[in-house]
């Protein structure tokens, strides 16, 4: 500023014109002004030439109304105050310092993120979420995470890292969406649900994927053709909807809402948490043994781009002596595991093995090319090379589609769900010029209704539809807790459900529309070219009915290429629950390390897949098949619907969804999972366990051991629940009633 300080003065008592220096002028308003123009009223006040001020204790008003006082501070108009190193003081105490964090009067630092650090040291992020100097973390809700990652809500319940959880009821969703997006151990935030779909798009077609599987292709046409045509579609879709449809939707809604997994989400209620291991153990077994699926879908797929598809001649090093290149009915090939969906195993596959002579072609390339079965499980043999390759090949692709999550999971499904649709649709559109396809399809259509009196019917109805659907397998679970908290999950499992029940009746028209062309070009009834269910549409009738195609090998590239996505889509999705499960039970040690912890799990599964790449691989797939997810998969089940409508009470998950989507829960969905499905699960349940009856694949009977060891996988899943159960009853402390 412009202020001559040597030529202030003081003011005259008398009223007579004064120049102190003999320059200064003194008006008659009492202002002196020096020659260099500065004015000095008679408040002692100083104005310079440029309009600045100076009172009498020095301090500086320029013309815009900021104020400089001795120490060089700087007040603007607005009374906001700035000293000599930068910070600004405003009107209420409050300091902004030079790197724009704000200290207010309480000592309280806010930086520029909006993060906030009282005096002692705790931090409020910009969601109001409060880590302490140790780096516990209490959320909006007073839910509070210890380093350790123990939680303790608002009614001061105890959740440990373990899931051992002490109470006075089971909890609140509502309250337990503590941290929605991540979960805090210590310094760490292992961020689960904050990664998101893209797109509602994306987590669509992901759901569609899940349930275009396998079972579509094969078993739902043959189940419908075995249990009276167009009549077994009418149990199917009424248990579609009643029963599959709002437990599905239930799952998504429950993960969506809380933002937590097929671990996490009972928290709830940790006494059913052993659901979650179990769903841990099924998904894991079912990464290994299916691997060798696939690796029989590769094996045909890389026969299928030979000159002369192999299935179709006897001139190859596996055929022997018995082999004709004709259409054949074996009298023995018939449901040769003397499986039926309602008896034994209903989640299991059948595999036809022809051991009569004469035998097809096609037949000897699936039981000595493909298969190379042995005796028997105990004549193992040596490893198929090759097949290893395959598994290889599979758990890249996997590990690929899952390395990122819901990022990379979702873009990978637009090919795997959606081609699959497009190649059947072409199979269809070219059968359909081919004789015989008409009178396939009338066959499948045509309906028996009095096969709807049969119980076995609508259980095998049931079983299709929990198979098809996949709830309690975890996958719906993880999908629901990468959502938006507004997404519309209502409309996308309604959407998801009727698109899977028109895909399956339109793989139903296709497979017997085929396999009307090879009934007609071999002049043989239809029921003939009907062999057994399962692997004999996929592995045999169907490759059979596609070398009648013009260009054959196009066919059959399309055709394996079709079961091979949706295998590679099952494998995807049941690993991310595997991930997941891990993720939330270890959040310090398995930040940002899922490339590290998928790739040892791929590692894992393949060593561990190994000894179905033998001869005696298919009686391991079919005794693993037959035992694993039986009973598991519907104990899960009917815990859900307990837990979710009777424990947690669908009072709250109305009041739930009302705050998610914007509408009540329906009706039909709440009267369906609290009293429809437990009751109508646990019939089947019970049914399931009383016909129970030992596997076997054709004339070949398992040894007492190998059933052992087969139950030894179904009770892998089953005794996780009861032990884990037990354990929070021991250590908890005070009555049941206290447990969470």
């Amino acid at each position: 500023m412009d202020i001559n300080m040597d030529t202030r003065c003081e003011i005259p008592k008398t009223g007579k014109n004064i120049t102190g220096n003999g320059s200064d002028i003194y008006t008659p308003f009492g202002n002196v002004m020096d020659t260099s123009g500065n004015v000095m009223d008679i408040s002692r006040n100083v104005k310079d030439a440029s309009g600045n001020v100076m009172d009498t204790r020095e301090n500086v008003t320029d013309t815009s109304g900021k104020v400089t006082d001795t120490s060089e501070n700087i007040t603007d108009t607005s009374g906001n105050v700035m000293d000599t190193s930068g910070n600004v003081i405003d009107t209420s105490g409050n300091v902004m310092d030079t790197s724009g964090n704000v200290i207010d009067t309480s000592g309280n630092v806010t930086d520029t993120s909006g993060n906030v650090t009282d005096t002692s040291g705790n931090v409020i992020d910009t969601r109001e979420n409060v880590t302490d100097t140790s780096g516990n973390v209490m959320d909006t809700r007073e839910n509070v995470t210890d380093t350790s990652g123990k939680v303790i809500d608002t009614r001061e319940n105890v959740t440990g890292t373990s899931g051992i959880a002490i109470a006075t009821s089971c909890s609140d969703p509502e309250t337990e969406r503590a941290i929605p997006d991540s979960v805090s151990s210590g310094s760490d935030q292992v961020h689960f649900g904050k990664i998101k779909w893209t797109s509602n798009l994306e987590f669509l077609v992901t759901l569609l994927g899940y349930s275009f599987g396998l079972p579509d292709v094969w078993r739902l046409p043959y189940l419908t053709y075995r249990n009276g045509g167009g009549a077994f579609l009418i149990p199917y879709s009424i248990l579609m909807l009643l029963c599959g449809a709002p437990l599905y939707f239930i799952e998504i809604a429950m993960s969506q809402y809380s933002a937590k997994g097929p671990w996490r989400i009972w928290d709830i209620c940790p006494l059913f948490r052993g659901f979650g291991l179990a769903v841990l153990i099924i998904n894991g077994v079912s990464l290994v043994y299916d691997t060798a699926m696939r690796s029989w879908i590769i094996e045909y797929l890389v026969n299928s781009f030979q000159a002369e598809l192999p299935w179709t001649s006897c001139n190859n090093t596996w055929n022997t002596e018995n082999c004709i290149t004709g259409f054949h009915q074996s009298p023995n090939n018939r449901n040769i595991s003397s499986h039926s969906s309602s008896t034994g195993n209903p989640l299991s596959k059948n595999v036809t093995l022809i051991t009569s002579s004469p035998v097809s072609a096609i037949e000897e390339f699936w039981m000595k090319k493909v298969l190379r079965r042995s005796s028997g499980i105990e004549d193992i043999g040596e490893v198929n090379g090759m097949y290893i390759l395959y598994y290889i090949v599979v758990r890249v692709i996997v590990f690929l589609a899952c390395v990122k999550s819901v990022k990379s999971l979702g873009k990978v499904m637009y090919v795997t769900a959606i081609l699959p649709v497009v190649l059947v649709i072409l199979i269809w559109v070219r059968a359909l010029f081919l004789p015989g396809a008409t009178e396939g399809m009338l066959y499948f259509i045509t309906p028996d209704f009095t096969k709807l009196g049969n119980i076995e019917v609508w259980i095998e109805a049931a079983f299709m539809t929990f198979y098809t659907l996949g709830p309690g397998w975890g996958g719906l679970m993880m999908m629901g807790c990468h959502n938006h908290f507004r997404t519309n999950c209502l409309r996308a499992a309604v959407s998801t459900t009727v698109a899977t029940l028109l895909y399956g009746l339109l793989n139903g028209l296709v497979v017997f529309s085929v396999l009307g062309v090879m009934a007609s070009e071999a002049n043989v009834p239809i029921t003939d070219a009907v062999t057994s269910g399962g692997f004999s549409i996929g592995f045999i009738a169907y490759p059979k009915a596609l070398s009648y195609f013009p260009l054959p090998q196009v066919w059959c590239v399309l055709f394996f290429v079709t079961l091979l996505l949706p295998g590679i889509d099952a494998m995807t999705i049941e690993t991310e629950p595997v991930m997941l499960i891990l993720e939330e039970n270890f959040p310090s040690f398995l930040h940002n390390k899922r490339p590290w912890l998928l790739g040892g799990f791929s590692v894992l599964a393949l060593l561990l897949s190994i000894p179905f790449a033998t001869k005696a691989g298919v009686y391991m797939f079919q005794l693993v098949d037959w035992y694993l997810a039986t009973w598991s998969i519907m104990l899960i089940c009917i815990g859900e619907s307990i837990v979710f409508f009777w424990i947690y009470g669908g009072d709250k998950i109305d009041r739930d969804i009302q705050l998610m989507l914007g509408r009540p829960l329906p009706a039909l969905i709440r009267f369906s999972c609290a009293f429809i499905m437990p009751m109508f699960l646990l019939f089947l349940l019970v049914v399931s366990v009383y016909t129970y009856r030992p596997p076997t694949v054709g004339s070949y009977t398992y040894p007492t051991y190998a059933t052992a060891i087969g139950w030894c996988f179904s009770l892998a899943s089953v005794v996780p629940i009861i032990l884990y159960a037990v354990r929070i009853i021991i250590t908890q402390k005070g009555s049941l009633k206290k447990v969470q």
